[in-house]
């Protein structure tokens, strides 16, 4: 667990966070970043580079809804499960948490 912060997750902190966490065979790039109502989390959205950049739906994320990042503790977790080729997630090897996985 990450040392007790003193102040709030700045969102390119919340983008640094969510990009550490997603492993994938392609660099993932954050698409949106947006502060939650409460002002509690960061709500990011990310896919592939390439995926953003060409449309190529053989290379992109699927099922990665959103990711929330934590402006308390720095947590990150996902929302929806990530799929598809270019995904490594949930049979290799990361430290982020689906809300679909038991």
């Amino acid at each position: 667990m990450p040392p007790p912060r003193t102040e709030p997750v700045r969102e390119d902190e919340a983008r640094a966070l969510v990009l550490a966490e997603l492993t994938t065979r392609y660099p993932v790039v954050v698409t949106s970043c947006r502060l939650s109502t409460r002002g509690t989390h960061w709500i990011l959205t990310a896919n592939t580079e390439v995926y953003v950049r060409t449309g190529d739906e053989s290379r992109a994320m699927i099922g990665l809804r959103e990711v929330l990042a934590d402006r308390a503790t720095g947590a990150v977790e996902a929302l929806g499960g990530p799929t598809g080729v270019a995904l490594d997630w949930p049979h290799g090897d990361t430290k982020l948490r689906s809300t679909e996985q038991s």
